[in-house]
């Protein structure tokens, strides 16, 4: 089900205006905080707390059969919420769509979903695109800072490319030399948006950072994995986020400076970005420190699905240290565009 390209498949509307529309039974996942505003009596409607279902695979599917005589499945809320609704839509069999609230992720436009195990260890699922998107900017809007973190994931397409050409040069995989044009495409897009403009002009332009978001995760779908944009610096985020619950383009923005670092790639460009949309600074709203990073550093390991710099950098103490240094040297410098 759903449309690959997500721009053929959005439509501009209030989402008020969307769920009170609505004369068909629809089953509305939604995550509190993006709710308060449009939980409205409409009959057709039964709304469930993602949280109720949880981001377990096993939970979800035993609390599916509950909702067989819904015609579709809407989201309403960010990436975990999507990633729940998402899973449920194709167990049940039914049409999706997703109301966008915030652009912190790409899951509006990417068939890929993180799911939690019994084991406790998440597992990435191939889904149901969205049959439809509705894309309110008034709502997006409110969001804020948020959205700048969809943004920062964005950039992961440098360390994502950096690795795939470390596997491609050590005889692993070969480059899908049109997918790593259209990556560095919209990698370069990104960066010009972020450089050409203030953090405040940058929290006004949803249209331009929907599509560039949204771009992200589309060239993932037409590979058919996330290799154009996910290497080394997600298997770091993914390590990080068992500790910390933090906003995931925050965690990619530190493995993106750290894996650009071991790459022996650093580039300045892409600090500067991470600087701008404020990634450096958000580290201590989220009591991101120095010792957690260290215990990522000494636990990461490499993804055996995915050859990037983390299956051949020498994590001994002395490389952790040293990579450690320039990372607060980078974080902590004034410069900004």
């Amino acid at each position: 089900m759903g449309e690959l390209d997500f721009r053929k498949v959005t439509k501009k509307q209030d989402i008020f205006t969307f769920l009170q529309g609505i004369e068909e039974p629809s089953l509305v996942v939604y995550s509190p905080s993006s709710l308060k505003n449009y939980k409205i009596e409409n009959k057709y409607l039964t709304y469930v707390n993602y949280k109720y279902l949880t981001k377990r695979e096993t939970n979800i599917r035993l609390q599916s059969k509950n909702w067989q005589d819904c015609t579709q499945v809407i989201a309403i809320g960010g990436g975990s919420c999507v990633d729940v609704a998402q899973y449920l839509s194709m167990l049940l069999n039914k049409r999706f769509v997703c109301i966008v609230t915030m652009l912190s992720t790409n899951a509006f436009s990417t068939n890929s979903i993180i799911l939690v195990q019994d084991d406790n260890k998440k597992k990435t699922i191939k889904s149901s695109l969205a049959d439809k998107i509705i894309l309110d900017t008034k709502e997006i809007l409110t969001a804020g800072k948020m959205n700048l973190f969809g943004l920062a994931d964005v950039l992961s397409i440098y360390t994502a490319c950096n690795d795939w050409d470390i596997a491609e040069t050590r005889g692993v995989e070969k480059i899908n030399r049109e997918i790593y044009k259209q990556a560095q495409n919209i990698l370069s897009e990104a960066l010009a948006l972020v450089k050409d403009n203030t953090q405040e002009d940058l929290l006004l332009s949803v249209d331009k950072m929907y599509d560039i978001i949204g771009r992200a995760g589309l060239i993932t779908n037409i590979y058919g994995s996330g290799r154009p944009e996910s290497g080394s610096e997600h298997i770091f985020a993914s390590t990080l986020e068992r500790y910390i619950d933090i906003p995931h383009g925050l965690a990619v923005s530190i493995g993106i400076t750290l894996m650009s670092i071991a790459q022996g790639r650093q580039n300045e460009n892409i600090y500067l970005a991470l600087k701008k949309l404020g990634m450096y600074e958000a580290m201590i709203k989220y009591d991101v420190n120095d010792a957690l990073i260290l215990k990522v550093l000494n636990e990461i390991a490499p993804r055996v699905d995915r050859y990037t710099i983390i299956d051949i950098f020498d994590f001994t103490e002395v490389n952790i240290k040293n990579l450690m240094a320039e990372f607060r040297q980078i974080a902590l410098s004034n410069d900004i565009y």
